[in-house]
């Protein structure tokens, strides 16, 4: 698993630097330098802001993890009988 994640790691390193040169807009890669805020404005202005979180949650200990969960379950409930 984690040979799989260094592997993507360096790919992607390898593909955004790669996408640096001339804004990844098909040019070559000796083309200018174009800035990550350049990049993430034009990606906003096309796209709208987006956000991404990842919460890893290995080595949790399953009897705390099924009392937070049964405990969200259990908020839920209360939520939907109020409406």
């Amino acid at each position: 698993m984690h040979e799989a994640r260094s592997k993507f790691c360096c790919l992607l390193i390898e593909f955004c630097i790669t996408g640096l040169h001339a804004g990844g807009k098909g040019h070559s890669s000796s083309g200018p330098l174009v800035t990550v805020e350049e990049i993430v404005k034009e990606h906003w202005a096309k796209y709208g802001r987006n956000f991404y979180t990842r919460y890893d949650y290995e080595n949790v200990d399953s009897a705390k993890a099924d009392k937070v969960i049964s405990t969200l379950k259990a908020k839920i409930g209360e939520i939907t009988q109020v409406r």
